[in-house]
């Protein structure tokens, strides 16, 4: 892995080789014009020429001994996503190569068009080619994105085809049942409260509606009927659809008298119209909206669920998981947190697995929907072997918690992909991240416009990188940053192969 040297450089050997050859031809040249005698003119023609030869044999030896920037150890595979820019002019652009296992989580900043959606289907064709697999959640991309990550997927082969679940195209979108996700009806309960409620929720009416979610489910499983929120909606409203069910129940459960049927029989259909609406209110709005005409089918599919969370990271299978916030507003926000949600309790599950491949996730602006639920995902994924892509915008993504939010999620990443940004909030603290080191300034004394003479030399700290280079970034450029591998390289991201034109 390459990195940036200190400001006390010390001289390579071509620098030496070209500063010795300059001296040794003057010193030839001046020896050789006074024992042959040769004028004034002659003499200086002769260190000219000298001069150019040993400069360029010097230039040679620069390219050949030049230093180059150390690589750091690493094990197990390595990726490439960019080259390094170096100052010197004579020094070609390199590529940088990344261990797997060198970093744990990255983090991508950068505002729009500066480079981050290049960077992400770099880093996927990357993973691809080492037969990593990835989970994609995708909160504003372009749909042109994902095109292009899906010719990525399709030039790098694999056994199973490209998973991609596009609300924006509810037609073709997969079908994705919530209610099936856990066998558990208690793990489903929390995992639907969690998605339908918040901290501002009022707690009765929520404990209310998870009581019914309850009995619902059981009832729909001794039934042996597929749980879907289309079957709940019709518990609450069809009174003929809870006797159907509680007749076909009995089948299982015999003489013995469930939860589920005393809640039905006696305390639900006890309520008024009135009481059922004002308890239950809450619920039955956010499943008539996963019920509409568009949603029906992606969320209460009559057969078996398309896409299978539970088992995305031993089935080995590359998912696109896309919800564009304008496409249905609060309910886009809504789909989105089901899928946050899900992700910590498929990670405890994930770390009782043997034989873990490693498995990315990588959530594209995932700080438009930035909660506690991300820190506790990026905590357990690295037990679980699961490596984290996040991207944002600024400092304010991870500010809209709470001001000690931002510094929680930093100390969460190890590498740090810092591409343009204008904020000075940002910039500072990407400044800070590389740290400061010792350098040296020098100072002089000047009275009525003239130099007096009198000047000190001091020991100063100063950034890395300074805050004001982070704003003069070009688009594709960025600084990556790992100060536990010692890395402060300015790079150019290199666009995928697939997406290159070729002459």
């Amino acid at each position: 892995m390459n990195q940036n040297s200190s400001p006390q450089q010390q001289i390579s050997i071509g620098q030496a080789l070209g500063i010795a050859g300059l001296a040794g031809t003057i010193f030839i040249a001046t020896k050789a014009a006074e024992r042959f005698h040769m004028g004034i003119q002659d003499a200086i023609i002769a260190i000219t020429i000298s001069v150019g030869v040993i400069g360029a044999a010097s230039m040679g030896a620069m390219m050949i001994f030049k230093r180059k920037p150390k690589k750091a150890k690493s094990s197990g595979a390595e990726i490439v996503l960019a080259k390094a820019i170096h100052q010197e002019w004579w020094k070609a652009d390199q590529a940088l190569p990344i261990g797997m296992q060198d970093f744990r989580h990255i983090l991508v900043t950068g505002t729009t068009g500066s480079g981050k959606s290049t960077f992400i289907r770099r880093f996927i064709e990357q993973i691809l080619s080492k037969k990593k697999n990835f989970l994609y959640i995708d909160f504003k991309g372009e749909r042109d994105d994902l095109d292009q990550i899906g010719k990525i997927c399709k030039e790098q082969g694999g056994s199973d085809p490209l998973q991609v679940f596009d609300i924006s195209n509810s037609e073709k979108c997969i079908t994705f049942n919530p209610l099936t996700v856990f066998e558990s009806v208690e793990e489903t309960v929390g995992f639907i409260s969690s998605v339908f409620f918040d901290e501002n929720s009022n707690e009765y009416y929520q404990s209310e509606a998870e009581r019914f979610l309850r009995h619902s489910i059981n009832l729909l499983d001794a039934a042996s009927e597929t749980r879907t929120f289309e079957s709940i909606q019709k518990i609450y409203y069809e009174s003929t659809a809870r006797s159907s069910l509680l007749k076909a129940s009995k089948k299982s459960a015999g003489l013995i008298v469930a939860d589920y049927e005393t809640f039905f029989t006696k305390e639900f259909e006890a309520l008024s119209p009135r009481d059922r609406s004002e308890r239950y209110s809450g619920l039955m709005s956010i499943l008539a909206a996963f019920n509409s005409n568009e949603l029906k089918r992606i969320f209460s599919p009559e057969g078996e669920s398309e896409l299978k969370l539970a088992n995305i990271f031993e089935a080995k299978r590359n998912l696109i998981i896309r919800v564009p916030g304008e496409v249905f507003g609060d309910l886009s926000a809504r789909i989105v947190k089901a899928f946050i949600k899900i992700i910590p309790v498929l990670l405890v599950k994930r770390r009782e697995e043997r034989n873990r491949n490693e498995y990315c996730l990588l959530f594209d602006e995932g700080c438009s929907y930035m909660d506690e639920t991300m820190i506790e995902i990026l905590k357990k994924a690295g037990s679980a072997n699961v490596k984290m892509l996040i991207t944002r915008m600024c400092d304010a993504d991870f500010q809209a918690k709470d001001p000690s939010f931002l510094g929680r999620m930093l100390s969460s990443f190890n590498l740090f992909v810092c591409f343009q940004t204008m904020d000075p909030d940002t910039r500072d603290t990407l400044a800070r991240i590389s740290m400061t080191i010792q350098d040296t300034k020098a100072t002089s004394r000047w009275s009525q416009g003239a130099d007096t003479g009198e000047a000190s030399v001091r020991d100063v700290q100063r950034f890395r990188i300074h805050p004001s280079d982070f704003g003069t970034l070009k688009t594709g450029e960025c600084f990556m940053i790992a100060p536990t591998l010692n890395l402060y390289q300015k790079v150019r991201v290199l666009p995928p192969e697939s997406t290159r034109v070729t002459a």
